[in-house]
């Protein structure tokens, strides 16, 4: 075949190749035209199926609900228990919102409000007070029932005989202010209590408590603290009555003689205390006027150059200063005295609320002073008190009131008849052990007195004959 005749069957093949490779293409088209279009169907297919399985699973579950299956022994089942939904409820549990469930202070209201009182009245009055501060829900509730949540607080966490000592001004209507005064004056007499108690242990360890451990001090002073608490409350409420009542004696009759402040006390002591708790009361508070004189007051023998300073700086208090900061300031102040760590700051202390106090006076008498701005804030007490003559020394102040009014109760015979500090703290070790342990674990402590020989420890000269029981 000639190169001419070539040519055209080359084009003819070129032709015929050509429109191979145009079907071919247009195949792939048309293929991937039909996957596109596959695909998309199933994707609005399975959009579908999102946008309504919530709905779905909704309706299986109320059909579910609504319906119950019948087993081969012909008892009712419960769609819980049927497999054949339980597979159809776990596959659509992952589409379905949990449920919202009350919370417990919207099923607490939904009580009634008995119930709801009978709750709140178990918590201690601390939780009461912050309840009260979560919602306005539950603060109108405590408030709306005050004289309620207080009573039942009065009969199951206060003791009776507090409740005597101070009793609320209207005593079937008792308030959350009462309370508070009452807590207040609660803890200020334990915390001074437990002071007074470590001082104690801590400064008088070998001459008083040298026969227990070292491992019963935290017993040893817990006792104590108990022991002496009330009393303290007791002479707490004492320097309150008597503070109030010559300050409103001085505004009518003027100032009052020695002897006329000795008989206001004396009508006190008969009114408010019994005769039990009158002569506990009357031995502990010559513990605090001891113990208060020992450590904070006066510095020791030892202390010859401190007490030099003292001396020289005027920071040593008086006889009349201690009058003056027991009446004004009370237990409250003492305790906050007894807060400081080392005896030359507690005198600086009792200075400085002597000073205060002194300057208070000025400032009521109208003097210049008054002009000055005021460098300290005094307490309330101090600003209520300050135009109060106090006349008595600190002896004159409970001690000699006291004395004449177990005299002429016949509690006692004579002055000998006082227990002495070393018999006081005996006193106050009394039923220690049967407080501290059991009655299968008692302590034996090897004591003079178990030898009956107990004039070693005792720093009042001979044994004296014990207060007589009223």
């Amino acid at each position: 075949m000639s190169h001419d005749n070539r040519r055209p069957l080359r084009a003819i093949l070129s032709r015929v190749a050509t429109k191979f490779r145009d079907l071919g293409k247009k195949g792939e088209k048309s293929d991937s035209g039909k996957h596109s279009e596959h695909r998309r169907s199933v994707d609005s297919i399975l959009e579908d199926d999102r946008k309504n399985t919530f709905a779905s699973a909704r309706r299986l579950h109320r059909a579910a609900t609504s319906r119950e299956f019948s087993g081969a022994s012909g008892l009712r089942r419960s769609w819980l228990f049927d497999r054949r939904t339980v597979a159809n409820v776990t596959n659509c549990a992952c589409a379905q919102k949990p449920s919202s469930r009350p919370s417990l202070g919207t099923l607490f209201l939904a009580l009634p409000v008995e119930l709801q009182l009978e709750i709140v009245t178990k918590l201690i009055y601390s939780d009461i007070i912050s309840l009260r501060k979560t919602s306005r829900t539950f603060n109108s509730l405590i408030v709306e029932n005050e004289h309620e949540i207080a009573r039942q607080q009065i009969q199951v966490f206060v003791e009776p005989r507090y409740v005597a000592l101070y009793p609320p001004s209207i005593p079937y209507k008792p308030t959350f202010e009462y309370l508070s005064r009452l807590a207040t004056k609660s803890i200020a007499a334990s915390e001074l209590a437990k002071s007074l108690a470590t001082q104690l242990y801590t400064d008088f360890h070998d001459k008083y408590f040298d026969f227990h451990p070292e491992t019963d001090k935290t017993l040893v002073i817990r006792y104590i603290t108990e022991r002496l608490r009330f009393s303290l409350m007791i002479i707490q409420h004492f320097l309150e009555q008597f503070a109030e009542r010559k300050l409103w004696r001085d505004r009518v009759n003027g100032y009052a003689s020695r002897a006329d402040d000795i008989q206001l006390q004396e009508a006190i002591l008969e009114k408010y205390y019994t005769t039990d708790q009158l002569v506990e009361a009357s031995d502990f508070y010559r513990l605090t006027l001891y113990l208060l004189w020992q450590n904070v007051a006066m510095p020791g023998d030892h202390e010859k150059i401190k007490r030099i300073w003292a001396i020289v700086t005027d920071t040593l208090p008086a006889v009349q200063d201690l009058t003056k900061f027991m009446i004004v300031g009370g237990i409250p102040e003492l305790r906050n005295v007894y807060r400081k760590p080392k005896a030359s700051l507690r005198r600086k202390a009792m200075s400085r609320f002597s000073a205060m106090y002194k300057n208070e006076q000025a400032r009521s008498s109208k003097i210049g002073t008054t002009r000055l701005p005021r460098i300290h804030h005094p307490t309330e007490n101090i600003k209520r008190y300050s135009t109060l003559v106090i006349s008595p020394n600190i002896f004159h102040l409970w001690i000699h009131p006291a004395q004449n009014v177990m005299f002429r109760k016949e509690v006692i015979e004579g002055l000998n008849q006082f227990r002495c500090i070393d018999e006081i703290v005996e006193h106050l070790l009394d039923g220690w052990e049967d407080w501290a342990y059991p009655a299968d674990l008692q302590v034996s402590y090897d004591s003079d007195e178990e030898s009956g020989d107990t004039q070693d420890r005792h720093s009042c000269g001979a044994p004296t004959t014990p207060v007589a029981a009223s």
